[in-house]
């Protein structure tokens, strides 16, 4: 959901290495690890970024920051707040470079302790937020709102695995409050970091849930502590639907928590059925 300030970071580490990213991570809870052959259009989003915290200097910034879904072999769909500079920042200093890479390594601790951007990762070649992000949300904050938080990354080149495909606004009938989803992330699988199990950690996670709470534009998916929840740390993640066919649909997008409690009533995801037409206008433009 929304990225934890950069502030600390920023402000503590040198500029002579990359550092990482130390977000509070809580990617699914009450799941367990994913196979190889599961969801492979999920992948994990990272950054390589420059950042002048002056008169500190210079901070070179190497981190997993967000997940994201191939819904074509070069197009990957995110959450729009993933992409913009001033949420990735919380307002400490000024980008001075930036750049996205995607992998979807079902674990993440050797690119943890490399602190670089993989050999074998794709690096984007553009990214694109919605031109109303963040626009219309209401001054409580809470809740299922319209924020637009919806955005794509354009790939330098294919990858080979197949991407999802989207619910489209004539199955709109399949989406409804108490369907059951299946959610993706990696990370901790605890809202407090000493409570997870060391031996998943920074895994690529799955479970099934519901969807609680159905809006026009936003999905509540879990509910409450018994129930397999995303949460801090894995915004752009991917919420997936099997209509009765057995087909699977890419139908939410991480993007922000319920209300104030945090994790403790599920995530809010971006439907992405709301957007069919910006997301193909988007691609058809791009390209």
């Amino acid at each position: 959901m929304v990225l934890v300030s950069l502030a600390f970071l920023l402000l503590s580490c040198g500029s002579e290495k990359p550092q990482d990213f130390e977000s509070l991570r809580t990617p699914i809870i009450n799941g367990q690890k994913c196979l190889a052959s599961e969801f492979p259009s999920s992948v994990e989003i990272l950054i390589d970024a420059l950042v002048d915290v002056s008169p500190l200097g210079v901070r070179h910034i190497v981190s997993q920051i967000c997940g994201g879904t191939l819904i074509r072999p070069d197009v990957v769909l995110t959450a729009a707040h993933c992409l913009d500079e001033n949420e990735i920042t919380q307002g400490f200093g000024r980008m001075l470079k930036l750049r996205f890479a995607v992998i979807s390594d079902l674990n993440l601790k050797t690119f943890r302790q490399g602190r670089q951007i993989p050999k074998y990762a794709v690096w984007a070649s553009k990214w694109v937020m919605h031109e109303q992000y963040g626009e219309e949300v209401s001054a409580q904050g809470t809740g299922l709102q319209k924020d637009n938080d919806i955005g794509l990354l354009f790939l330098s080149k294919a990858l080979s695995v197949p991407p999802a495909q989207i619910l489209s606004p004539m199955e709109q009938q399949f989406l409804t409050q108490g369907s059951v989803v299946n959610i993706v992330g990696w990370g901790q699988q605890a809202v407090e970091s000493e409570q997870q199990d060391s031996k998943t950690a920074l895994s690529k996670m799955c479970a099934q849930t519901r969807i609680n709470e159905l809006g026009e534009f936003e999905i509540q998916v879990g509910s409450d502590a018994q129930s397999a929840r995303k949460c801090f740390g894995d915004s752009g993640g991917a919420s997936y639907l099997t209509l009765p066919n057995g087909e699977q649909r890419l139908i939410g997008v991480t993007s922000h928590s319920y209300d104030s409690e945090g994790c403790t009533k599920g995530g809010v995801d971006t439907r992405v059925d709301a957007y069919w037409n910006w997301i193909h206008d988007t691609i058809n433009h791009g390209l």
